[in-house]
């Protein structure tokens, strides 16, 4: 039978529990794996196919929200312990500034640098065990490949 996320539910539900745990020196490799992956379009594309064929589209969006609120506590703390200064960006705004006077700036302070390379690898892997079940067991491995060093077998 089949769970919130397919038939690799249990999997999918490992490797977010394992995600949580992952210290932040981990997740800098993971984040580096993923980018470096050769196998990341065919892997996405795989992704792809099988939330289409399977119906599980929103099952993915559900398991991405969960992953960003992973990944973001991640990046913070990743931040923290690397002594990371907060980055900051100045938007500045001028309604008929031709003299200077009708201008006005704001400061938006900018997540940890991380943030979206966690996301992304962490997005990657979730992708790769849900797919599991639906590619064969050589594409499962080729793609497992880059996060297996970090995240160790999958299942």
């Amino acid at each position: 039978m089949a769970g919130k996320y397919g038939k690799n539910t249990s999997q999918v539900e490992a490797l977010l529990e394992r995600l949580r745990g992952l210290p932040g020196e981990d997740w800098k490799l993971l984040q580096d794996a993923h980018a470096g992956a050769p196998t990341l379009d065919a892997a996405e594309d795989a992704l792809a196919a099988v939330l289409a064929k399977r119906g599980l589209r929103q099952s993915w969006f559900d398991l991405r929200a969960i992953a960003t609120v992973i990944a973001k506590k991640a990046a913070v703390d990743y931040a923290a312990r690397t002594g990371e200064a907060a980055r900051t960006i100045e938007h500045v705004a001028a309604v008929n500034a031709w003299d200077g006077q009708h201008e006005a700036t704001k400061v938006e302070v900018l997540g940890p640098a991380h943030e979206r390379g966690f996301h992304e690898a962490a997005c990657g892997a979730l992708g790769v065990v849900l797919s599991r079940p639906y590619i064969s067991e050589q594409d499962f491995d080729r793609f497992w490949l880059p996060y297996r060093p970090t995240l160790g077998r999958a299942g």
